[in-house]
């Protein structure tokens, strides 16, 4: 049985799926964590910045929500973000992942935009945590 929190981490997989939203028109990225869903980021497709991400408070401080921004990244190509409703825990993802020279944020008015850079990170959604 894994002991240190690096062993316990090489032991989880987590794996992106797409699902179709009932809810809403847009686009429903689910995270599962060894086959349990621990959390998702939905992009609305008629509200301008609308996003939802939510990571279940045992999965939290593993990377899933980052995980989730550059799959959503990935297939969308370009995130924008209400700043109103940008929680201080969201606003260190998308800085953080423009601090890695994995995207660029730019923010214009009350709007935030995640744009891949050039390089474009490819994340694997079926990786080890």
């Amino acid at each position: 049985m894994p002991t240190t929190k690096e062993q316990r981490a090489a032991a989880v997989t987590l794996e992106i799926l797409e699902e179709r939203p009932t809810f809403a028109p847009g686009h429903l990225f689910v995270a599962y964590v060894d086959g349990v869903r621990a959390g998702h980021i939905f992009v609305d497709a008629e509200i301008r910045g609308r996003l939802d991400v939510d990571v279940h408070p045992s999965y939290r401080r593993q990377g899933i929500a980052t995980a989730l921004y550059l799959h959503a990244l990935e297939h969308l190509g370009t995130l924008v973000a209400r700043l109103w409703e940008q929680s201080p825990d969201a606003y260190h993802v998308w800085t953080s992942i423009a601090d890695r020279g994995l995207a660029v944020v730019t923010r214009q008015g009350n709007y935030a935009t995640m744009t891949p850079t050039r390089e474009g990170h490819q994340p694997n959604p079926r990786r080890r945590l």
